[in-house]
């Protein structure tokens, strides 16, 4: 039961950093894209890279059995708040900039995708992480 459970947990736990590093590099890619506005991007774009690489370590880590579920646990709860405000400061100034339909290019459906698996992958942490509450 006991290993079971862990492989599960660590499986889940994969998962949704799998989703946070593939929706960070998406939206990433369009944000930089955005060659005019890049001045209004660097905050957020370079604490995006910050909690990334992050939470590429802690993949890495996880993957190895080096992490124990509480820094785990520590670890992501960070990562989600530093993706998640990067997402919604990002997201702020990405649809009042997309109020003139000409910055928006095809680059909105790009940010848009990468803006959702942020937004399936900091739920999921959240949910997960309250879930493994004692």
């Amino acid at each position: 039961m006991g290993i079971c459970s862990n492989l599960w947990d660590k499986k889940l736990s994969l998962i949704f950093h799998a989703f946070n590093i593939f929706g960070g590099f998406l939206s990433l890619g369009a944000l930089g894209s955005f060659k005019d506005y890049k001045k209004y991007y660097v905050l957020f774009f370079f604490a995006a890279i910050f909690a990334l690489f992050i939470s590429f370590v802690v993949l890495v880590l996880t993957l190895f059995g080096k992490v124990t579920r509480k820094a785990r646990t520590l670890i992501n709860y960070f990562i989600v708040m530093v993706l998640g405000w990067t997402l919604i400061g990002a997201n702020i100034i990405y649809d009042t900039w997309c109020i003139i339909p000409s910055t928006c290019e095809n680059k909105s459906k790009t940010y848009a995708a990468g803006a959702s698996f942020h937004f399936l992958g900091l739920v999921g942490l959240i949910i997960y992480f309250e879930l493994q509450k004692d």
